[in-house]
């Protein structure tokens, strides 16, 4: 059996158990909040075979995505990190998937800037890329806030 890295004698977890169930389902909800087809490439499947063009769907920002630019992200680093024992396979795991996800959110957001541009922007200034946090300033007028 692999040494634990970090180890608390079973004192935190349930908290950590409770975190790490619910960061999958909090994941998953984050996904349908964007657009769950279109994030998996359904939506764009099913207009091709009916063919109908490819439009781009407006920018929003709903309930999660107010709070931090990338839950969907979030959940999952709350997953990898959060365990009861962190072993150095673990610990290993946690830091390349983090920095991997670190590195995939600047092409996220450099496509995202390329679509949707200046109100992507002013989304980016108002809320934090990873850390959830009450957004700052004020909202872009007309801006769909669903």
């Amino acid at each position: 059996m692999e040494a634990a890295v970090a180890d608390h004698d079973g004192k935190w977890d349930l908290l950590i158990y409770a975190v790490v169930r619910n960061s999958g389902p909090y994941s998953l909800y984050s996904t349908f909040l964007t657009n769950h087809f279109e994030l998996f490439g359904l939506r764009q499947v099913w207009l091709y075979f009916r063919n109908q063009p490819y439009r781009q769907l407006p920018f929003k920002e709903s309930l999660f995505y107010q709070w931090v630019r990338h839950p969907l992200m979030l959940g999952f680093i709350v997953a990898f990190w959060a365990t009861p024992q962190m072993t150095q396979g673990h610990l290993l795991f946690a830091v390349v998937t983090t920095a991997y996800i670190f590195f995939g959110i600047q092409f996220e957001e450099r496509t995202l800037l390329a679509i949707h541009g200046d109100e992507y922007r002013q989304y980016q200034k108002r809320v934090s890329m990873i850390i959830p946090m009450p957004p700052r300033g004020s909202q872009k007028e007309g801006h769909s806030r669903q």
